[in-house]
This record gives structure tokens, sequence and C-alpha cells, in this order.
């Protein structure tokens, strides 16, 4: 049995991994797969549009193939899911992006999914994910944080910013569930969920729950 579950996170930000890496701490067990989180050296320090998400795609898909005989399944830590499809053409194994985790989870918790992002200009490019994915009618839309990437250390503002967010989400949008849509977010599920009353959704803790459960149910191995 392939007893290991690879988190990629395809940025070159190593404070990122280490924030998913805690996140995900709770999903950890003494009888469960090992769960490495890894970053993607030559990726780019954030992954802010559609370029930067195609640079990261050979590099991820080598390590991919190489990592394949060794590995249960895959997470590429990234909204934006880059490189999954293409992934997924090197290897039998499961590869789970977390925008697709993060919304098919949240579709559990409310009928109304709203999407936090780090800027406005990520808003419609998401929208049209939600889309292809045939989840328009419960992804109601996104609300920009205005922060971004470099500035995600900030935990104050942030945490303001979101909470003023989700409020528009819930205000004016009539959503009943939040999704992150930035792996970075990560830190801060908890303290909003507290601040807006409303579920919150971390896409790369939902991304890793799925890996545990095709490694623990569906491999073959």
């Amino acid at each position: 049995m392939y007893n290991k579950i690879l988190v990629v996170n395809p940025n070159s930000n190593t404070e990122n991994t280490r924030w998913i890496d805690e996140a995900i701490q709770p999903l950890r067990s003494q009888d469960g797969p090992e769960i490495e989180c890894r970053t993607l050296a030559d990726g780019p320090i954030a992954i802010e549009n559609e370029i930067q998400g195609a640079q990261v795609v050979p590099s991820l898909c080598r390590l991919i193939e190489q990592e394949s005989e060794y590995t249960g399944a895959f997470v590429v830590a990234c909204y934006s899911d880059p490189g999954v499809l293409a992934a997924r053409d090197v290897t039998d194994k499961p590869v789970i992006g977390i925008c697709e985790a993060g919304l098919s989870t949240a579709l559990n918790f409310g009928d109304r999914v709203g999407v936090l992002h780090n800027g406005v200009e990520d808003i419609i490019p998401a929208m049209r994910g939600a889309r292809a994915l045939g989840l328009d009618s419960r992804v109601v839309g996104g609300r920009s944080i205005d922060v971004p990437m470099a500035r995600m250390d900030e935990q104050g503002l942030v945490l303001e910013q979101m909470t003023k967010a989700a409020h528009q989400l819930e205000d004016e949008l009539h959503a009943s569930v939040l999704v992150f849509g930035c792996a970075a977010m990560t830190p801060f599920r908890r303290s909003l969920e507290k601040e807006c009353g409303l579920p919150v959704i971390d896409p790369a803790q939902a991304a890793v729950g799925m890996a545990i459960t095709a490694v623990r149910c569906f491999s073959q191995n």
C-alpha cells in the first residue's frame, strides 16, 4: 500500500508551505498515511495570474511523475488548481486540486457558497472555474479581501479584511458557507468562523481529507 500523501505548494513561498502543513496537522494520525508538504522550489513566489499558473505546470508534473511510485495520492495546494489536469496524465494516483475539493466540500455545509479571494482580479477566473465544474448555481460569487500574498503575514489586517468580505458575501449574496480562495488563508479559518458565524472551508484541509480517504479506502495496492 502506498501509505503517503504528497501536498505540493506550487509556489516557492516556504512560509505558505509551513502554514499549510500546520493546518493539516489535525488530519495526521499514527495509523494514517504519512502526509508530506513540499514547496515547488522553482515556482514563482506567488501564483496570482494565469501566466504564473502555467509556469509551474512542467515542474509540477515532473515532480508528481517522479514521486508516483512512492505516493498514494497528491494534493496541489493552490486555489487555481494549476497543472491538476496535466498531472493526472502522468500518474495513475489521485491528484486532488484544492479548488475542486474546497467547493465540493462546501456543498455539504450550505446551499449558497461564497469564496474569499486576495484580489478582485481573482474573482472572474474563479467563477469561470466554478462554471467549468458545473457549480455556478451553487457558488454565488466571491469577494476580495484586498490583501496581496506578500502581506498575508499581517494577521490583524488579514482578519479584519476577511471579516468585512465575509459579511459582504452573507449580506449581499446570501452566502451560507464560505471557502478560502487561497491556500495562504489557512491560518485564519477558526478565527473567521467566530467573527462571521458561518462555516468556513479551508480547501487545503478538504483536499487532504479526500486524499486520506483515497489512500485508505480506494487504493488498489
